[in-house]
């Protein structure tokens, strides 16, 4: 397994901080009435710094909505490639999208903001 070095372990979690203040922005506020620098300031940085790592707020959207689809994605893959029957197989679908939901509710809302 593979360590990361602490250069790129610290960009990821800077990454993650700014996607994790915009979302709940995007959600509590909207799109349009959130600024690069309300997401930088809740995520308690310099408004600056969020730019080294997402050159728009459109970028930022699309990296969110980008990385809850490709979790929600790899769930259903493991679904659908499990040894059950097709009955099981769709009970553990529906569970598996009800969990996701409830465990992602600002991505469900951020999943119908277009913009």
């Amino acid at each position: 397994m593979e360590t990361e070095d602490r250069k790129a372990r610290d960009r990821r979690l800077r990454e993650e901080d700014f996607m994790k203040a915009a979302a709940t922005l995007f959600a509590e506020r909207g799109y349009d009435q959130t600024s690069m620098e309300d997401i930088a300031k809740a995520a308690d940085y310099a408004t600056g710094t969020i730019y080294r790592y997402f050159e728009s707020k459109e970028k930022l959207y699309y990296q969110i909505l980008l990385d809850k689809g490709r979790m929600y994605f790899r769930d259903i893959q493991s679904v659908i490639s499990g040894n059950e029957g097709p009955r099981e197989k769709i009970e553990s679908y529906i569970r598996g999208k009800v969990h996701f939901i409830f465990e992602n509710g600002i991505f469900m809302q951020l999943s119908l903001i277009h913009i």
